[in-house]
């Protein structure tokens, strides 16, 4: 049970570091010129994104089992 816990608070560190780190990222995206360079970078914030919700719910699950 306490490994549950600590697993759990762990991916929600991790899911709220990655939520964080995208929204970084989308901010600079906005600033850059080269729209190449631009839509690169928003596909890898919606893709830290995603998997920062997906470790997020992961580790909800985990806590509630």
């Amino acid at each position: 049970m306490h490994l549950q816990i600590i697993i759990s608070i762990f991916l929600f560190f991790i899911g709220g570091g990655q939520i964080i780190y995208a929204l970084n990222k989308f901010k600079n995206c906005i600033q850059e010129n080269n729209v190449n360079i631009k839509q690169l970078m928003r596909l890898l914030a919606w893709i830290n994104l995603v998997s920062g919700i997906f470790l997020l719910i992961f580790g909800l699950v985990i806590l509630t089992r």
